[in-house]
């Protein structure tokens, strides 16, 4: 069978097309939106809180698009991860900052992820792990007040 594959791609019979993502476009886009007013609410809310505590975003925040790290159906074909939870800036923009988060917005666990990744909107670039225990712990404590 390997052979016969092997065989076929070697001829052009076999290809793999558009595995790849388009150049140029940008990769929130990839992924499903989360219309969740309850989600936005709680997002903005921990994001004055941690502004409050932490300081100003490193650069002007103009939206927040949250995102879950799912494929939409029409980039299903593509080589690109899922199921993970990631800020970003977004590329070419001024100030639009991606918040990927990697659970259904029914889970239990979307409150603390998306409460985690609000600190990392302060300033995406940084990813150290100092970062990573304050965004923890912020995120744990914004919970537990709130829940």
């Amino acid at each position: 069978m390997l052979l016969a594959t092997l065989f076929l791609m070697v001829n052009g019979c076999v290809t793999f097309h558009d595995t790849e993502p388009p150049a140029g476009v940008a990769w929130h886009s990839f992924y499903e939106p989360i219309d969740s007013p309850a989600l936005r609410s709680f997002m903005e809310a921990s994001l004055q809180e941690a502004t409050a505590l932490l300081g100003d975003p490193s650069e002007p925040i103009m939206e927040v698009k949250l995102r879950r790290s799912r494929k939409r159906p029409a980039w299903r074909h593509l080589r690109i991860a899922e199921d993970f939870s990631l800020t970003e800036r977004v590329p070419n923009t001024s100030g639009d900052v991606v918040i990927y988060l990697g659970v259904d917005a029914d889970s239990d666990e979307i409150w603390f992820l998306l409460a985690h990744e609000v600190v990392h909107v302060l300033n995406p670039a940084v990813k150290d792990w100092y970062m990573e225990g304050l965004a923890s712990y912020f995120a744990i404590t914004f919970c537990e007040e709130r829940f």
